[in-house]
C-alpha cells in the first residue's frame, strides 16, 4: 500500500541517511530519508513565498489617456507565484514589463473615471508572466492582490482623473513622486485652495493618496495681506501640536512663502489645517506623492 508523506515546511540542519548497499530498502528504513527531503522542499517555498528580487521601479508615463496610457514595472531577477493550477513558479525579466488597457481586469476598454487601479504580476498556468491592472487592492502584507493571494503580486498603483486619464508617477521602492510639473496646471493634486478659515478644516487626500497609505507629501504655498500671518497643518484629530509656516506679506514678497512638508494621514486618507483669519492668510496646498 502506498504510503504519504506530509510535509512539513522545515529545514534539519543534519545529514540524510539512507540504507547502505545490501541493507535492505523498505519503506520504514527510507521513509526518514524522504520524509526530510520532503520538508526541505516545502521550506524552500515557504523561504521564497512573496519574494520579489528587483521590480521595485514602478511608473506610469506622461500624456496617457482612458485608453492609450502605458505603465510600466522595471526588471526583476526573480518572482514566485502560484498558478491557477497550484502550481508555483519562479519568474525573471531583462527588460521592464508594460501595461497597458489590454491588461484590465475585466477588459472594459478603458480606465474608469476618478478611480485607483493597481498593478499585479502573476504566472500563467504554462508559466508565462501574467499582468494585471485592478480596482482590486492588495491586501494586508501590500504583497499581494487581496482576493488572489500568491497568485498576483502588488508594483503599484495610480490613480486616474475625472476623464480616465492616469496621472504620471514614479514608485521607488514604496516611495511614490508624482510628475507634478506636468500636473499641476490641471489642479487635480491640489487639495488646498483657500483664504483665512479661522478654524481648524479638514483636508481629504484619497483622490490621490491610495486607500492602503498614510503618509502623504505636499507642497504648500502660504501668502497675507498687509501683514504677515501664518498657516499650519496637523494629524486630523491632534489637539496639542501642530506645524506652522509663514505667510509673508504677499505684495511685497510675491505669494508669500513656498514650503515642502509631509504629512501623516487617518485612515480616511485626511488631515487638517488652519490660516489666519486676521491677515487674511492664504493656503494652496498639493500632494506631491505619498509612502506605501
Amino acid at each position: 500500500m502506498a504510503t504519504t508523506l506530509t510535509e512539513v515546511p522545515k529545514f534539519e540542519n543534519n545529514d540524510t541517511v539512507i540504507p547502505a548497499s545490501g541493507e535492505p530498502r523498505t519503506v520504514a528504513s527510507i521513509l526518514a530519508a524522504f520524509q526530510r527531503l520532503a520538508d526541505r522542499t516545502k521550506y524552500a517555498r515557504g523561504a521564497t513565498w512573496g519574494n520579489m528580487i528587483g521590480g521595485d521601479v514602478f511608473s506610469v508615463d506622461t500624456g496617457g489617456t482612458s485608453t492609450v496610457f502605458t505603465a510600466r514595472v522595471n526588471a526583476f531577477e526573480a518572482m514566485v507565484a502560484r498558478d491557477t493550477n497550484n502550481v508555483f513558479w519562479p519568474r525573471f525579466t531583462t527588460a521592464d514589463t508594460t501595461f497597458t488597457v489590454a491588461d484590465i481586469e475585466g477588459t472594459p476598454g478603458a480606465l474608469a473615471n476618478s478611480s485607483w487601479y493597481y498593478a499585479y504580476l502573476g504566472v500563467n498556468t504554462d508559466g508565462s508572466l501574467r499582468k494585471q491592472l485592478s480596482t482590486t487592492g492588495p491586501g494586508a502584507s501590500r504583497i499581494w492582490k487581496s482576493t488572489a493571494a500568491d497568485q498576483l503580486r502588488y508594483v503599484g498603483c495610480f490613480p486616474t482623473t475625472s476623464s480616465g486619464a492616469p496621472l504620471p508617477l514614479r514608485r521607488e521602492r514604496g516611495r511614490v513622486r508624482y510628475d507634478h510639473d506636468s500636473i499641476q496646471p490641471s489642479g487635480i493634486t491640489r487639495v488646498v485652495n483657500t483664504t483665512s478659515t479661522g478654524v481648524w478644516a479638514t483636508v481629504n487626500c484619497a483622490a490621490v493618496v491610495p486607500p492602503h497609505a498614510r503618509h502623504a507629501f505636499l507642497y504648500l504655498e502660504t501668502g497675507a495681506g498687509s501683514t504677515a500671518g501664518s498657516a499650519s497643518i496637523r494629524r486630523l484629530g491632534a489637539t496639542t501640536q501642530s506645524r506652522t509656516f509663514l505667510a509673508g506679506i504677499q505684495s511685497t514678497i510675491g505669494f508669500g512663502g513656498n514650503y515642502d512638508a509631509d504629512m501623516l494621514l487617518d485612515a480616511s486618507q485626511r488631515f487638517e489645517f488652519f490660516t489666519d483669519a486676521l491677515v487674511a492668510t492664504t493656503l494652496a496646498a498639493w500632494v506631491t506623492g505619498f509612502q506605501e
